[in-house]
């Protein structure tokens, strides 16, 4: 007797899994996802791109919004937004209702850029030595304030702004991701033969996708769609 019933309450379970699930679906897809990026952010750009191949392969329709940095993320993780295009890891530890996608959409490197041909050939990576220096970075873009490790220094809304600055000597040093920065010096300074990308990297990692939690239902369709569309075989990824 106990048996049977015990069959009958795991048949139940599953015949409501099977119910429920096609709705789940059919909402999800119906739905337009709203999803934030970064104004004038190459990576964030060759993100969205990506993303929009992903939400295409996983049945889904997707609507991206361009915001600076830090909007994005707190609309993302207020609900305003049902999620942002692509961070670093671990941003979930200081925005509690975001979710991340678990397969990245992207490689990010960060570097510091200068007009100071001298630091060019000391610097070795160090936060330590750009005392005394004006230094500069993007308002929200979180791997380049811990590099800065509470060093006071400028903030400014876009990459474009945080260039301009370095090119007119208003910053000494801008620290920014390699895509953003060298699009924009290969676009809008080519003849500018001071502006010098500092080595080593100082940081380096995949980003990712994250989205608000009331999204969660769609992260395991998300992860699966950019493991088959990031396979060696797909040539436009």
């Amino acid at each position: 007797m106990r048996h049977h019933r015990k069959v009958a309450f795991v048949f139940t379970i599953l015949f409501s899994l099977v119910n429920t699930l096609p709705g789940l679906a059919t909402e999800a897809q119906d739905k337009v996802y709203r999803i934030g990026y970064i104004i004038g952010s190459i990576g964030h750009a060759t993100a969205i791109k990506r993303l929009a191949q992903v939400y295409m392969h996983a049945g889904l329709m997707v609507e991206f919004v361009p915001l600076p940095a830090q909007r994005s993320i707190v609309w993302s993780d207020s609900g305003e937004l049902d999620g942002d295009a692509a961070r670093v890891p671990a941003i979930e530890k200081n925005h509690l209702n975001l979710v991340r996608v678990g397969e990245p959409v992207n490689t990010l490197r960060g570097f510091a850029y200068s007009t100071n041909p001298a630091l060019a050939k000391t610097f070795g990576g160090s936060v330590k030595e750009l005392a005394g220096l004006e230094v500069g970075y993007v308002t929200g873009v979180r791997w380049a304030k811990g590099f800065l490790s509470g060093r006071s220094a400028v903030e400014v809304a876009t990459y474009p702004d945080l260039m301009r600055m370095l090119a007119r000597g208003r910053i000494d040093v801008a620290i920014a991701t390699e895509s953003s920065a060298d699009e924009i010096l290969a676009k809008d300074y080519p003849a500018t033969t001071n502006m010098i990308k500092l080595a080593p990297v100082l940081y380096q990692t995949g980003t990712y996708h994250y989205l608000n939690v009331r999204n969660r239902d769609i992260v395991s369709l998300l992860e699966i769609s950019i493991r088959e569309l990031s396979s060696k075989e797909n040539t436009n990824w």
